[in-house]
């Protein structure tokens, strides 16, 4: 019985020392690791002009896209991209959210020849303005767009207040400086 018990003890001790130097190595890892690369969708620097372009949305009108003197969120959709087929229906249902934030909301949907747009045209039917593009369509192009979803935020003067894979959480209007 001593001897199981001996036994039984080293091994014991033999866990807890393997538990101690693989949390320790966990740790050096984890500390380690290079960061996760930024979602970069290419297209204007934040602070840099955003591109004047206008383009004709699938209402037919003609909108010009990120037009200086009011604030602008544009958005890129694409055909061939499976992510946006899952972000545009809630996209478009937030779009209400935008404009009573002061937003003007352009949508850009780029189908590639021969690809299907009804389902997704269907998802983003909600939004404002619609612009529906063979790709590499104008506005694509003159955004520099790399990667879809895509969303640039446009301030009033015409430069890119921020940028990246996904809507901002919230949009507030500028706050007003007033005289005191």
């Amino acid at each position: 019985m001593a001897v199981l018990t001996a036994a039984v003890c080293v091994l014991a001790v033999v866990l807890l020392f393997n538990l101690t130097v693989t949390a320790g190595l966990v740790r050096r890892l984890r500390e380690q690791a290079p960061a996760a690369p930024a979602y970069d969708a290419g297209g204007p620097a934040v602070g840099a002009a955003a591109p004047a372009v206008t383009a004709r949305t699938a209402g037919g009108r003609e909108v010009e896209v990120a037009a200086a003197g009011r604030r602008t969120l544009v958005a890129f959709f694409a055909t061939s991209c499976t992510a946006c087929s899952r972000e545009a229906p809630g996209f478009a249902a937030r779009t209400a959210e935008f404009r009573e934030s002061g937003l003007t909301v352009v949508t850009v949907l780029d189908r590639r020849p021969g690809d299907d747009a009804g389902a997704l045209t269907a998802a983003l039917e909600p939004v404002e303005h619609l612009v529906v593009e063979d790709m590499p369509g104008p506005v694509l192009s003159a955004f520099e767009v790399a990667a879809t979803p895509a969303f640039f935020l446009v301030a009033a003067d015409g430069t890119v207040e921020s940028k990246g894979q996904y809507p901002p959480p919230a949009v507030p209007a500028p706050a007003a400086v007033g005289r005191g």
